[in-house]
């Protein structure tokens, strides 16, 4: 589950999102205002926008591996999945809203 808290709403919760299970490390990009969940367990990377509200609207779901439960990403489109079990990273471009 993706969580988005309103800082300024004293904690109030302004936005959830169901998420495939084992995620440890997100990552946010505040010049779109995309965020980042990595699913160890789906296997998948799935990628949100955070609207003004808070409330969070998908845009693409990729493939990711087994076990990929951290994600960094630039504010240039570069996302980066850890897959530990294959000793590897996985690149993703995040452009026009769908992984390329």
């Amino acid at each position: 589950m993706a969580t988005v808290i309103d800082t300024a709403g004293k904690g109030k919760l302004a936005g959830q999102a169901t998420t495939g299970g084992g995620v440890d490390i997100i990552a946010y990009a505040p010049s779109t205002r995309r965020l980042y969940v990595p699913s160890g367990r789906a296997a998948t990377l799935e990628v949100f926008e955070v609207q003004a509200d808070g409330s969070l609207r998908p845009l693409w779901r990729g493939t990711a591996a087994q076990h990929s439960h951290c994600v960094a990403v630039d504010d240039g489109g570069h996302v980066v999945v850890c897959d530990p079990p294959g000793g590897r990273l996985l690149f993703y471009e995040d452009g026009a809203g769908r992984a390329q």
